[in-house]
């Protein structure tokens, strides 16, 4: 996962910032390059460094694959600042709670089904070929 990011007016403090989304890239199972908004994020008002937020995304993608695995050697996250580690726990619960952990899954269902309906070239013969 990692974050999209783009200047836009906040009105909270009057002034251009950085408005966040979190997105997953991905290829599904008929070849093609997705995309999906996990979350949007919106306007981060703590004070944070550009390399919080790329850490924030290599803590997601952790969690995202490793879901559901028990930690055998302590917290792996334990190696990032707080700022990060917090964020990274809201984050994941607001997109968990949102179900659109799931929704990549639904969307890699929806292109097996369109997969299984190519017809691959190199395998037809016509019915009258021995």
């Amino acid at each position: 996962m990692h974050f999209m990011s783009q200047p836009r007016y906040n009105p909270r403090t009057q002034r251009d910032d950085w408005y966040y989304r979190i997105k997953e890239s991905f290829r599904d199972l008929t070849g093609r390059v997705r995309s999906r908004v996990m979350l949007t994020v919106g306007f981060i008002d703590e004070p944070h460094r550009p390399e919080d937020i790329r850490d924030i995304g290599k803590c997601l993608t952790y969690l995202h694959e490793h879901q559901g695995q028990e930690e055998l050697f302590g917290n792996p996250l334990s190696r990032y600042n707080g700022f990060v580690q917090r964020k990274t726990r809201e984050f994941w619960h607001e997109m968990v709670n949102n179900g659109s952990i799931d929704a990549v899954e639904a969307s890699m269902e929806e292109s097996r089904e369109k997969a299984e309906r190519l017809v691959d070239m190199n395998t037809i013969q016509h019915s009258r070929c021995p």
